[in-house]
């Protein structure tokens, strides 16, 4: 009676052990660029990562091929346009900060003649 009972365990830890692992195993299957989204009622769907899913009554409708495809390149021109605004405005900091550089180096040498300036008329009024 003994080892029937610790046969029934044995079996049931290692079915455990499978069931565990196949659902492991599930888990790791979701292909780059996949997600699983839950359907309700316990059903799962794998679908594009973003896609959009509507509910109407007690149907779930997912945006077909085309919708998607189509949402997504106008989303990725959004991105690309607003990346090239920001490429115009690096160009134009960029000019600015050559116009800064020319405006520091004059004021530079604006300084370093009243410095001069400043040293030639004190070394005057020591002499006198």
């Amino acid at each position: 009676m003994k080892k029937i009972y610790f046969s029934i365990l044995v079996f049931i830890l290692a079915f455990s052990a499978i069931l565990i692992a196949a659902e492991k195993d599930k888990e790791k299957e979701i292909p780059v660029g996949m997600e699983i989204v839950s359907a309700g009622d316990g059903h799962e769907m794998m679908v594009p990562e973003g896609t959009k899913i509507r509910k109407e009554g007690s149907v779930l409708i997912v945006e077909n091929i085309g919708e998607y495809v189509a949402r997504r390149l106008r989303n990725m021109q959004e991105q690309i346009m607003k990346m090239a605004g920001l490429e115009e405005r690096v160009l134009n900091i960029e000019a600015n900060e050559e116009a800064l550089k020319k405006e520091v180096e004059q004021l530079k040498k604006i300084l370093i003649k009243t410095q001069k300036a400043e040293s030639f008329s004190s070394t005057n009024s020591v002499e006198k």
